[in-house]
C-alpha cells in the first residue's frame, strides 16, 4: 500500500507519498528490505516520504510516480497473496464469470476485493471490518452479474445495475431522491472496486479490461444528496439527541423495573455513563464496550485535576473478539473532566466485579448491546417507524463534533485526533498539520468537553 496525503508546510501544499506500507504481494519484512534498497540506491529518501508539491503534479500524476518506483524493485512472486484467476480458470479467461472468479475467505485469507492490492487499495493490515464490508461488495457483484461471462458485460449497464441495486437497499428511507442521494457513497466504493478487479485481470491474466471506458462522471452525485445529508444533520440536533436518548432511558428503567434496587441502581448508572460519555468523547459503540479501568486515569496539572480514557481497542459484536481499533491514529487519549472521572469512580463501587467499565451481568463484553436496544426504542418513542430519522450511536459521534466545534470553539485539529480519524479530511475537507494534542492542553479540553 502506497499512501498518498495532502499536507501543508509552510504555506504550501505538497502530496506526500509513504513508502514504509508494504504493497500486495510483499511481506513487510521483504518490503523493508527492498525500500531499504531504494533509499540505498537514492531513488526514495531516508524517511521512506517523498514530498512533491501539489502545483507540480496532479494526484494521478503522482501515483504513476509511486509505480515507476516499484518497478524499481524487481518483480515479486505474487502468488503467496493473491489468488492466481489462472489456477482457477485455466484457459478460460475471456469467458469467465464472477462466481468463477469466487472468493472463500473462510479457507483463504484472500478474496476478491484484493486483487487491485497494486492500485494502492488495500493491503495485508486491513482490519476484519473492512476485509468484510469489501467481501460484501464482491457479493453483491456475484449476485447481479455472477451467471454472464466477463467477455459479454455491458460496462454501462453494470453500473445502472449497481446504482439501482443501491436504491433498493437504501429502503429504511422514506423517497426515491433520498435513497439515491443516500446509496451513492457505496456505489462509488463498488464503482472503484470493479474497475480496478478489471484493471488487475487486464495486467496480470490478459483479460479484456471491460470497465475501462466507464467513468464515474456519466454517474454524477444526485442534486438531493445536500437534501439527504440536511436530513442527516437534522437527526443531530440537540433538540432530537437530547429526546431520544430521554425516551431511550426511559424505555430502559421500563425494562429493569421488576430488578431489585441494587440491581436497577447499577444499570441505571451504566447507562447514564454510557450516555454521557458517547456525548462527551465521540466514543466509537465497539471502543467504549472494549474500556477497561486500566484505561482510565487521573491527572493532576497545577491546581487542575482531570480524567483521560486511552482508546487502544474495540470489540466486535459480530465476531465477538477484542481487536486493535480501526486505524493506528484511532489509537488515542481522550480527556474528561474531573466531574466525569469522579462519577465513573464512585460507579465502580457498585459495579460487578469486571476488568471491563461496562460489562454484562456476567462481567463479560455487552454482546447484547443494551445501550443499542434502548436507544432503538428512544428512536421509536420520537419518530415511530420512519428510520430516517433515527438517531444513532455514530449520530451522537456526529452531535458532538460539532458541539465541540460550534459551542466548545474547539480546533479542528484537536477534533480530528479526538475523533481518531486518520485523516482529518474525514473531520473536514481540508489537511490539518499537527496531528498531536500537546499535554498541556488536555486539561483545557477535558473543561471544553465537559461542559
Amino acid at each position: 500500500m502506497i499512501n498518498i496525503i495532502t499536507k501543508k508546510m509552510k504555506g504550501v501544499d505538497y502530496w506526500v507519498v509513504d513508502f514504509r506500507y508494504a504493497p500486495i504481494g510483499f511481506t513487510p519484512e521483504e518490503w523493508k528490505l527492498k525500500t531499504d534498497q531504494l533509499v540505498a540506491a537514492g531513488i526514495i529518501p531516508k524517511s521512506k516520504e517523498k514530498n512533491i508539491k501539489r502545483s507540480k503534479m496532479t494526484k494521478s500524476e503522482v501515483k504513476a510516480k509511486a509505480a515507476a518506483i516499484i518497478n524499481n524493485v524487481e518483480d515479486h512472486d505474487m502468488s503467496k497473496d493473491v489468488l492466481l484467476v489462472k489456477d482457477l480458470l485455466g484457459e478460460k479467461l475471456n469467458d469467465i464469470r464472477f462466481d468463477d472468479i469466487g472468493f472463500d475467505y473462510r479457507k483463504n485469507a484472500n478474496y476478491l476485493g484484493r486483487r487491485f492490492g497494486f492500485d494502492f487499495a488495500l493491503n495485508g493490515s486491513i482490519k476484519k471490518a473492512t476485509i468484510q464490508y469489501e467481501i460484501n461488495i464482491c457479493r453483491k457483484f456475484v449476485r447481479l452479474f455472477g451467471d454472464k461471462s466477463w467477455s459479454t458485460l455491458n460496462a454501462q449497464d453494470c453500473m445502472v445495475q449497481l446504482r439501482e441495486d443501491g436504491v433498493e437497499q437504501a429502503n429504511d428511507l422514506e423517497t426515491h431522491e433520498l435513497r439515491l442521494a443516500s446509496s451513492y457513497g457505496t456505489f462509488k466504493r463498488a464503482f472503484n472496486m470493479i474497475k480496478a478487479i478489471s484493471r488487475y485481470l487486464a495486467k496480470f491474466y490478459g483479460v479484456k479490461d471491460v470497465f475501462a471506458d466507464v467513468i464515474l462522471k456519466d454517474f454524477p452525485a444526485p442534486k438531493t444528496i445536500s437534501e439527504y445529508k440536511d436530513s442527516k444533520n437534522a437527526r443531530t440536533m440537540p433538540t432530537n439527541v437530547d429526546d431520544v436518548l430521554y425516551f431511550a432511558e426511559q424505555s430502559y428503567l421500563k425494562g429493569i423495573a421488576n430488578r431489585d434496587d441494587d440491581t436497577k441502581k447499577l444499570w441505571h448508572e451504566q447507562l447514564l455513563l454510557q450516555i454521557e460519555l458517547f456525548k462527551r468523547t465521540g466514543l466509537r459503540k465497539g471502543e467504549l464496550i472494549a474500556l477497561t479501568w486500566d484505561d482510565l486515569k487521573l491527572v493532576e496539572k497545577g491546581n487542575k485535576k482531570f480524567g483521560t480514557i486511552s482508546v487502544n481497542k474495540q470489540f466486535s459484536r459480530n465476531t465477538q473478539t477484542v481487536s486493535k481499533p480501526k486505524t493506528t491514529k484511532a489509537i488515542r487519549i481522550i480527556p474528561i473532566s474531573f466531574e466525569l472521572y469522579e462519577r465513573i469512580i464512585a460507579y465502580k463501587e457498585i459495579q460487578i466485579e469486571s476488568e471491563l467499565i461496562f460489562p454484562n451481568s456476567v462481567g463479560k463484553h455487552d454482546v447484547r448491546d443494551r445501550f443499542g436496544r434502548a436507544l432503538r426504542s428512544g428512536n421509536k418513542e420520537v419518530h415511530g417507524d420512519n428510520k430516517s430519522k433515527w438517531l444513532t450511536v455514530h449520530g451522537i459521534r456526529h452531535f458532538f463534533a460539532t458541539k465541540f466545534l460550534n459551542e466548545n470553539h474547539g480546533s479542528l485539529d484537536d477534533l480530528s485526533v479526538l475523533l481518531g480519524h486518520t485523516d482529518p479530511r474525514t473531520t473536514i475537507q481540508n489537511y490539518v498539520d499537527n496531528r498531536d494534542i500537546p499535554a498541556d492542553r488536555l486539561a483545557d479540553i477535558a473543561d471544553r468537553v465537559g461542559a
